[in-house]
């Protein structure tokens, strides 16, 4: 994770010493207690910077120990950003490195890096207290022609984006307790979980297994694999790597629940029947490239059939399961929303279309549902709290227009 950045982070954690070196001791002959200060924050500097180094040429993605990263992160948040923004607000208005800034701006450029220093630390304390603790339950119907008429009424509950072992100590069991008990206060016909039950490796869920193994619904549980529960994020060879990815399915399947590796499953009502299909995960990423076999997915699937199709990645909706399949209702998650919004906004809209909500297709009048996850590999999360989704199925004589002010409604609610 952190290998990706290292050289940014570096140049973060650096700069406000050298800047503090070359102004307070270079060119003046500063008190003994300005010296002080400067040499802690030059040992604490270096501290960060082997740290980081640390964390950046690690074979794995990230620690076993999930509290080794987000101590850095709440450190590199509360501490560095914000000293950071300070000393190149400062050099601007008292340097004058930047005239212009000065000169057409009331306010002095070192209150606006006080007050974003405040607004930082204020987000990652709020976000990674109070605001991980926090889940919604988003409850929708889901109207179309094509729902036999004994699944009118029928509820799925959807889950996704867990990461497991980010939920360290008592008060993560405690939260991600909360959330499995509220998917079975639902009182679900069926429960489809989305992906990313772990961040790296299938040990995680050890600590957890009689949790999980308590979802009950009436049509059980089926899970598709998200991007975490491959292994691109560990080391080792290939047998390593496949060994993990094999040890996460039986996991999966030791909880009771029922793994889609691009299969299907027929659910019955009688004489009536609708299809869950559940692909592989698939991404614009080199390890994903041969992932996702929709003749497998859809294997036996007539056109006629209401099919609900399971796929991590959103992106894939537009990508591979518009143009391929006749899936009326696609569920994803892995975008969690972008785990944050400033004022309405989230940073993940830059990289994704859909990345929250429901979306419908204008041409086709098809859905595909976001779920903003429950968890994360960093547990953290502002304005946009855990979500479980409750999805009513519904007969219904409404055609594609009306279907698109659905998704407009919702997606008000959810902004």
């Amino acid at each position: 994770m952190i290998n990706r950045i290292f050289i940014l982070l570096l140049l973060i954690i650096i700069a406000p010493d050298v800047w503090l070196w070359w102004r307070c001791l270079w060119h003046r002959k500063p008190s003994m207690s300005v010296r002080c200060g400067v040499y802690v924050s030059a040992i604490a500097g270096v501290a960060m910077c082997g740290y980081t180094l640390w964390l950046a040429f690690l074979p794995d993605f990230a620690p076993d120990d999930m509290d080794l990263l987000t101590v850095y992160l709440l450190l590199l948040c509360v501490l560095f950003v914000p000293w950071f923004l300070l000393t190149l607000c400062f050099i601007i208005d008292r340097d004058g490195c930047i005239r212009r800034v000065r000169a057409t701006t009331r306010v002095r450029p070192y209150i606006i890096g006080v007050l974003l220093s405040i607004a930082i630390i204020y987000i990652v304390i709020y976000g990674g207290t109070v605001g991980f603790a926090q889940l919604t339950v988003t409850r929708f119907d889901y109207h179309s022609v094509d729902i036999p008429r004994a699944f009118d009424g029928y509820k799925i509950v959807l889950f996704s984006d867990t990461h497991v072992g980010s939920y360290t100590g008592e008060r993560g069991r405690r939260i991600l307790r909360r959330a499995l008990d509220s998917i079975n206060a639902q009182k679900p016909d069926l429960i489809v979980f989305a992906g990313d039950l772990q961040n790296m490796k299938a040990t995680e869920i050890e600590p957890f297994r009689d949790m999980l193994s308590r979802l009950e619904a009436t049509d059980g549980v089926l899970s598709i694999l998200g991007n975490h529960d491959y292994s691109e994020y560990i080391g080792g060879d290939a047998a390593v790597r496949r060994a993990n990815e094999e040890a996460l399915i039986r996991a999966e399947k030791s909880l009771g629940w029922d793994v889609l590796i691009d299969d299907n499953r027929k659910i019955r009502r009688g004489v009536d029947s609708i299809v869950v299909a559940g692909m592989e995960n698939v991404s614009d990423k080199p390890y994903f490239a041969g992932k996702g076999n929709m003749a497998r997915t859809m294997s036996g699937v007539s056109d006629s059939t209401f099919v609900v199709m399971l796929q991590h990645d959103p992106r894939a909706w537009r990508g591979r399961i518009l143009p391929e399949t006749k899936a009326q209702l696609t569920l994803s998650g892995h975008t969690h929303a972008g785990q944050m919004k400033i004022f309405g906004w989230s940073p993940v809209s830059l990289i994704y279309k859909e990345y929250y909500g429901m979306y419908i297709d204008e041409q086709s009048g098809r859905s595909l549902y976001v779920s903003a996850g429950v968890g994360g590999l960093v547990p953290f999360r502002y304005n946009v709290p855990g979500e479980v989704v409750v999805i009513t199925l519904r007969l219904s004589e409404c055609n594609s227009q009306t279907r698109l002010e659905i998704a407009e409604r919702e997606q008000r609610q959810h902004s």
